[in-house]
């Protein structure tokens, strides 16, 4: 936002990010405050490929959350009582609204993850899953396809607020660690007993790709250029899948053009 603003000086520009939201929120809040804010007449949306489509399942204010068709828990059939307890609490943490916006909380409960599965793994056992893990397992697609539909509903909401408020919208989707960095991939599947066939993390992309077709926004996938901008261990924090400061600005290089194009497209 900064960049475009200072690239066009006569524009007005908000920054209306919220850490842990998802479209659903961010469409909700765009439903109930777009006049408030000055009613602008175009949109950039961001869909993040690491935990965004499973943040749909919280669903949007003043509704109620949609339930999960499948357990967090890898090869569930072989997963024992205390394990499917321990799937539980890390699904309660990982989903609640509440400990969602605390990023301490989520950093301890990925920690303890990792302890449990070292652990686990040592002693034969089958892991406890990272809940974003599950849109790049090609053995979860139930909830997959759930996350697909909860994707196309707030699209669909897209459509109409746009055809009722006035305003057109670019949707940008940012890749997950895991997309660029083989090694991270090597050592997440390590981490949760998975073999190669088990893993396609580009299932986001295509989910996302195949959601948005036919609808009146643009849309662009800044994960091809993402993966030529360099070192993933500089784009990205070593201990989280989100973007460091240099992957923040190559994230922007990416993606400056095609926005800067949109709003001046919409101008005209």
């Amino acid at each position: 936002a900064s960049r475009l603003a200072e690239r066009h000086r006569d524009w007005r520009f908000l920054n209306l990010g919220v850490p842990g939201t998802a479209l659903s929120e961010h469409l909700y809040f765009l439903r109930n405050r777009h006049a408030e804010i000055g009613s602008p007449d175009r949109y950039v949306f961001f869909v993040y490929t690491g935990n965004d489509l499973l943040d749909l399942f919280r669903g949007a204010p003043g509704e109620a959350a949609p339930e999960r068709k499948v357990d967090v828990v890898a090869h569930a059939d072989e997963a024992s009582s205390s394990q499917r307890f321990l799937s539980r609490v890390n699904a309660f943490v990982y989903y609640n609204p509440v400990l969602k916006r605390s990023y301490a909380i989520q950093l301890v409960r990925r920690y303890l993850l990792n302890t449990l599965n070292a652990s686990a793994k040592d002693a034969g056992r089958v892991p406890l899953v990272h809940p974003s893990i599950l849109m790049f397992d090609t053995r979860q697609q139930i909830m997959q396809q759930q996350a697909a539909e909860l994707l196309a509903v707030q699209f669909r909401r897209l459509d109409d607020l746009q055809d009722r408020l006035g305003f057109s919208s670019l949707v940008i989707v940012v890749p997950n660690v895991f997309q660029l960095d083989a090694e991270r991939l090597q050592g997440m599947t390590d981490r949760y007993a998975m073999q190669p066939r088990d893993v396609d993390v580009l299932t986001p992309n295509r989910i996302i790709a195949d959601a948005a077709s036919g609808h009146e926004f643009r849309f662009l996938d800044a994960t091809e250029c993402m993966a030529a901008s360099g070192d993933p261990r500089e784009l990205y924090y070593l201990q989280d899948d989100h973007l460091r400061d240099a992957g923040v600005r190559a994230l922007a290089d990416c993606i400056g053009p095609a926005i800067s194009e949109f709003l001046v497209r919409s101008i005209k």
